[in-house]
């Protein structure tokens, strides 16, 4: 915040309140948040694929925690931002390790690498 602003505030409030400007704007928090949340669904189906290696099938216990985030997702982003969301979590990568690409309705191929990358792509759909 430039100093001016800063003297005017501190001066309108009294003295002794110290005035910061905080230090990640609204669009920077809502960013760090979707990583956040896309990073941990990839950490949990990577960790749920690997219970499921073991033989171990948890589809039943799973499917209604993914409906919940599914629905979660579509009232938070949109319909066409909680798909890519969850093609990205659960599709990006083949069976056999290959990455797989989104085409969007230009019929454009995209590699979405990162969960920076998928916020980056959305946004851009906004």
């Amino acid at each position: 915040m430039e100093k001016k602003q800063t003297k005017k505030l501190s001066e309108l409030i009294g003295a002794g309140v110290e005035i910061r400007e905080k230090t990640t704007s609204p669009k920077k928090q809502e960013e760090q948040f979707f990583i956040s949340l896309v990073e941990n669904l990839c950490n949990i189906n990577r960790k749920s694929s690997a219970i499921e290696d073991l033989g171990i099938n948890l589809l039943n216990y799973d499917l209604e925690y993914m409906n919940i985030i599914e629905n979660l997702l579509a009232k938070t982003y949109g319909e066409i931002p909680s798909s890519v969301t969850l093609w990205y979590v659960f599709e990006t990568t083949s069976e056999h390790g290959e990455e797989c690409s989104i085409i969007d309705e230009h019929e454009v191929e995209h590699i979405i690498k990162t969960p920076k990358q998928l916020y980056k792509f959305i946004k851009q759909y906004e």
